[in-house]
Protein backbone atom coordinates (compact mmCIF):
# COMPACT_ATOMS: atom_id res chain seq x y z
CA UNK A 1 0.00 0.00 0.00
CA UNK A 2 1.01 3.58 -1.23
CA UNK A 3 2.26 5.82 1.97
CA UNK A 4 0.37 9.13 1.35
CA UNK A 5 2.85 11.82 1.91
CA UNK A 6 1.77 14.51 4.34
CA UNK A 7 0.47 17.95 2.95
CA UNK A 8 2.07 21.04 3.37
CA UNK A 9 -0.95 21.68 6.34
CA UNK A 10 0.15 18.91 7.82
CA UNK A 11 3.83 20.36 8.36
CA UNK A 12 3.59 23.73 9.80
CA UNK A 13 7.63 23.43 9.34
CA UNK A 14 7.99 24.26 5.58
CA UNK A 15 5.52 27.74 6.43
CA UNK A 16 7.82 28.29 9.42
CA UNK A 17 10.96 27.85 6.85
CA UNK A 18 9.86 30.12 4.36
CA UNK A 19 9.13 32.93 6.77
CA UNK A 20 12.94 31.99 7.90
CA UNK A 21 14.65 32.57 4.73
CA UNK A 22 12.49 35.75 3.82
CA UNK A 23 14.18 37.57 6.38
CA UNK A 24 17.63 35.78 5.26
CA UNK A 25 20.34 38.20 3.27
CA UNK A 26 21.39 36.66 -0.03
CA UNK A 27 24.79 34.70 0.14
CA UNK A 28 27.72 36.23 -1.69
CA UNK A 29 30.80 34.98 -3.52
CA UNK A 30 33.72 34.61 -1.38
CA UNK A 31 36.05 37.60 -1.52
CA UNK A 32 38.72 35.85 -3.95
CA UNK A 33 35.99 35.24 -6.51
CA UNK A 34 34.19 38.53 -6.38
CA UNK A 35 33.92 39.88 -10.13
CA UNK A 36 31.83 42.89 -11.41
CA UNK A 37 29.10 40.54 -13.41
CA UNK A 38 25.96 40.60 -15.26
CA UNK A 39 22.94 40.55 -13.61
CA UNK A 40 21.61 37.54 -11.95
CA UNK A 41 18.70 36.17 -13.28
CA UNK A 42 15.84 35.82 -10.31
CA UNK A 43 14.97 32.49 -8.82
CA UNK A 44 11.86 31.56 -7.16
CA UNK A 45 11.99 29.02 -4.46
CA UNK A 46 9.29 27.43 -3.06
CA UNK A 47 9.40 23.90 -0.82
CA UNK A 48 7.04 20.99 -0.65
CA UNK A 49 7.11 17.34 0.11
CA UNK A 50 7.89 14.76 -1.96
CA UNK A 51 7.76 10.43 -1.12
CA UNK A 52 10.10 8.36 -1.71
CA UNK A 53 12.05 5.60 0.16
CA UNK A 54 13.13 7.40 3.30
CA UNK A 55 13.06 6.92 6.56
CA UNK A 56 10.67 8.96 7.24
CA UNK A 57 8.79 8.05 3.91
CA UNK A 58 8.92 12.03 2.86
CA UNK A 59 11.77 14.27 1.82
CA UNK A 60 11.85 17.92 1.46
CA UNK A 61 12.02 18.96 -1.90
CA UNK A 62 12.70 22.72 -3.83
CA UNK A 63 10.51 23.49 -6.45
CA UNK A 64 12.25 26.45 -7.80
CA UNK A 65 10.38 28.90 -10.72
CA UNK A 66 13.02 29.75 -13.41
CA UNK A 67 13.32 32.58 -15.93
CA UNK A 68 14.52 32.45 -19.52
CA UNK A 69 17.12 35.47 -19.24
CA UNK A 70 17.34 35.86 -23.29
CA UNK A 71 13.04 35.08 -23.77
CA UNK A 72 11.27 35.36 -20.31
CA UNK A 73 10.15 32.36 -20.86
CA UNK A 74 9.46 31.10 -17.64
CA UNK A 75 8.88 27.08 -16.15
CA UNK A 76 9.33 25.05 -12.84
CA UNK A 77 12.18 22.51 -11.85
CA UNK A 78 12.05 20.00 -8.40
CA UNK A 79 15.32 19.27 -6.57
CA UNK A 80 16.33 17.41 -3.66
CA UNK A 81 19.28 19.20 -1.59
CA UNK A 82 21.06 15.55 -2.57
CA UNK A 83 20.61 16.69 -6.37
CA UNK A 84 21.89 19.92 -5.82
CA UNK A 85 25.15 18.92 -3.42
CA UNK A 86 26.05 16.28 -6.74
CA UNK A 87 25.69 18.65 -9.28
CA UNK A 88 27.72 21.60 -7.36
CA UNK A 89 30.26 18.74 -7.17
CA UNK A 90 30.17 17.87 -10.74
CA UNK A 91 30.76 21.28 -12.03
CA UNK A 92 33.46 21.93 -9.36
CA UNK A 93 35.26 19.06 -10.78
CA UNK A 94 34.99 20.76 -14.33
CA UNK A 95 35.38 24.13 -13.16
CA UNK A 96 38.76 24.31 -15.83
CA UNK A 97 36.90 23.65 -18.54
CA UNK A 98 34.54 26.79 -19.07
CA UNK A 99 35.50 30.57 -18.44
CA UNK A 100 32.59 32.43 -16.67
CA UNK A 101 32.47 34.65 -13.94
CA UNK A 102 29.21 33.26 -13.55
CA UNK A 103 30.65 29.66 -13.11
CA UNK A 104 33.35 31.19 -10.54
CA UNK A 105 30.29 32.87 -8.44
CA UNK A 106 28.31 29.99 -8.19
CA UNK A 107 30.74 28.14 -7.12
CA UNK A 108 32.40 30.32 -4.79
CA UNK A 109 29.04 31.22 -2.86
CA UNK A 110 28.93 29.04 0.35
CA UNK A 111 26.95 26.29 -0.20
CA UNK A 112 24.29 25.22 2.52
CA UNK A 113 25.62 22.51 4.59
CA UNK A 114 24.39 18.66 4.80
CA UNK A 115 22.54 18.32 8.24
CA UNK A 116 20.83 15.28 9.78
CA UNK A 117 17.66 17.23 10.82
CA UNK A 118 16.94 18.45 7.34
CA UNK A 119 13.59 19.12 8.26
CA UNK A 120 14.38 22.08 10.84
CA UNK A 121 13.20 25.29 9.94
CA UNK A 122 16.51 26.82 9.77
CA UNK A 123 17.94 24.12 7.68
CA UNK A 124 15.40 24.25 5.30
CA UNK A 125 15.37 28.21 5.32
CA UNK A 126 19.34 28.62 4.55
CA UNK A 127 19.14 25.97 1.90
CA UNK A 128 15.96 28.15 -0.19
CA UNK A 129 18.52 31.38 -0.11
CA UNK A 130 21.54 29.59 -0.82
CA UNK A 131 19.65 27.89 -3.52
CA UNK A 132 18.33 30.80 -4.77
CA UNK A 133 21.37 32.65 -5.69
CA UNK A 134 23.39 29.11 -6.61
CA UNK A 135 20.38 28.18 -9.53
CA UNK A 136 20.41 31.71 -10.41
CA UNK A 137 23.97 31.85 -11.36
CA UNK A 138 23.52 28.26 -13.25
CA UNK A 139 20.55 29.53 -15.50
CA UNK A 140 22.89 32.89 -16.13
CA UNK A 141 25.98 30.16 -16.97
CA UNK A 142 23.57 28.34 -19.41
CA UNK A 143 23.33 31.26 -21.57
CA UNK A 144 27.41 31.95 -21.52
CA UNK A 145 27.85 28.70 -22.49
CA UNK A 146 25.55 28.37 -25.51
CA UNK A 147 27.61 31.96 -26.14
CA UNK A 148 30.97 29.97 -25.69
CA UNK A 149 30.26 26.45 -27.71
CA UNK A 150 30.80 24.55 -24.56
CA UNK A 151 28.61 22.04 -25.44
CA UNK A 152 29.68 19.83 -22.35
CA UNK A 153 28.35 21.94 -20.01
CA UNK A 154 25.42 23.37 -21.80
CA UNK A 155 23.88 19.79 -22.28
CA UNK A 156 24.68 18.93 -18.18
CA UNK A 157 22.94 22.33 -17.32
CA UNK A 158 20.28 22.04 -19.76
CA UNK A 159 19.05 18.46 -17.93
CA UNK A 160 20.02 19.30 -14.54
CA UNK A 161 17.32 22.87 -15.21
CA UNK A 162 15.27 21.24 -17.39
CA UNK A 163 15.47 23.72 -19.84
CA UNK A 164 12.26 23.68 -22.17
CA UNK A 165 12.93 22.75 -26.42
CA UNK A 166 11.97 26.14 -27.09
CA UNK A 167 14.52 27.68 -25.06
CA UNK A 168 17.00 25.57 -26.26
CA UNK A 169 16.64 26.22 -29.77
CA UNK A 170 17.05 29.88 -29.24
CA UNK A 171 19.87 30.56 -31.57
CA UNK A 172 23.16 32.33 -30.50
CA UNK A 173 25.85 34.13 -33.13
CA UNK A 174 28.37 37.14 -33.13
CA UNK A 175 27.07 40.51 -33.72
CA UNK A 176 27.77 41.65 -36.76
CA UNK A 177 30.72 44.52 -36.10
CA UNK A 178 28.74 47.11 -38.09
CA UNK A 179 26.37 46.96 -35.42
CA UNK A 180 27.30 49.13 -32.89
CA UNK A 181 28.06 52.83 -33.81
CA UNK A 182 26.06 51.94 -36.90
CA UNK A 183 22.71 51.04 -35.85
CA UNK A 184 19.98 51.74 -32.94
CA UNK A 185 17.11 50.23 -31.36
CA UNK A 186 13.75 51.56 -33.37
CA UNK A 187 11.84 51.04 -30.00
CA UNK A 188 13.91 52.73 -27.76
CA UNK A 189 16.23 54.98 -30.29
CA UNK A 190 19.17 54.33 -28.69
CA UNK A 191 22.09 53.07 -30.39
CA UNK A 192 23.51 50.01 -29.90
CA UNK A 193 26.60 49.66 -27.63
CA UNK A 194 29.62 47.53 -27.18
CA UNK A 195 28.17 47.31 -23.13
CA UNK A 196 25.08 45.50 -24.41
CA UNK A 197 26.97 43.20 -26.32
CA UNK A 198 29.03 41.99 -23.18
CA UNK A 199 25.72 39.98 -21.66
CA UNK A 200 24.97 37.25 -24.47
CA UNK A 201 21.45 37.99 -25.62
CA UNK A 202 21.09 41.49 -24.56
CA UNK A 203 20.29 42.23 -27.99
CA UNK A 204 18.25 40.03 -30.64
CA UNK A 205 18.00 39.57 -33.92
CA UNK A 206 14.81 38.59 -35.68
CA UNK A 207 14.34 36.43 -38.63
CA UNK A 208 13.88 39.80 -40.99
CA UNK A 209 17.59 40.96 -39.73
CA UNK A 210 16.22 43.49 -37.67
CA UNK A 211 17.70 44.25 -33.83
CA UNK A 212 16.20 45.43 -31.11
CA UNK A 213 17.74 45.47 -27.45
CA UNK A 214 15.77 42.48 -25.40
CA UNK A 215 13.97 44.26 -23.01
CA UNK A 216 12.43 46.49 -25.84
CA UNK A 217 11.49 43.57 -27.70
CA UNK A 218 9.92 41.56 -25.11
CA UNK A 219 7.90 44.91 -23.88
CA UNK A 220 6.68 45.19 -27.98
CA UNK A 221 5.90 41.32 -28.21
CA UNK A 222 3.26 41.61 -25.28
CA UNK A 223 1.87 43.78 -28.14
CA UNK A 224 2.29 42.12 -31.29
CA UNK A 225 4.09 38.66 -32.66
CA UNK A 226 5.44 40.70 -35.65
CA UNK A 227 8.57 42.82 -36.13
CA UNK A 228 8.75 46.51 -35.07
CA UNK A 229 10.14 47.74 -38.75
CA UNK A 230 8.92 44.97 -41.34
CA UNK A 231 6.14 43.70 -39.74
CA UNK A 232 7.71 39.99 -40.24
CA UNK A 233 6.41 37.45 -38.21
CA UNK A 234 8.45 36.62 -35.54
CA UNK A 235 8.97 32.96 -35.66
CA UNK A 236 12.94 32.87 -34.43
CA UNK A 237 15.11 34.78 -32.15
CA UNK A 238 19.17 35.07 -32.49
CA UNK A 239 20.89 36.40 -29.82
CA UNK A 240 23.28 38.40 -30.23
CA UNK A 241 27.20 38.25 -28.57
CA UNK A 242 30.36 40.33 -29.23
CA UNK A 243 32.86 38.15 -30.63
CA UNK A 244 36.03 38.17 -29.05
CA UNK A 245 39.28 37.88 -30.93
CA UNK A 246 41.83 35.10 -30.26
Amino acid sequence: MMQKSPSCEELPFLAMAKSLASSLPSPSPSPTHLHTSASVPTVDVEVSIGSGQTFFGYYVQYDMGLTCPVTHRTWRVAKRYSEMLAFRTMTLAHMNAVASVHLEEALGLPFPKKHMDAEKPHVIAARIKGFEAFVGHLLALYTDVRASGATAMEEALATFLAVPEDVRRVVFEPAPTCLVGDDDCTICLDAFEHADLAVAGAILKLPCGHCFHRDCLHDWCNRAMTCPVCRGPISQITALYEAHSD
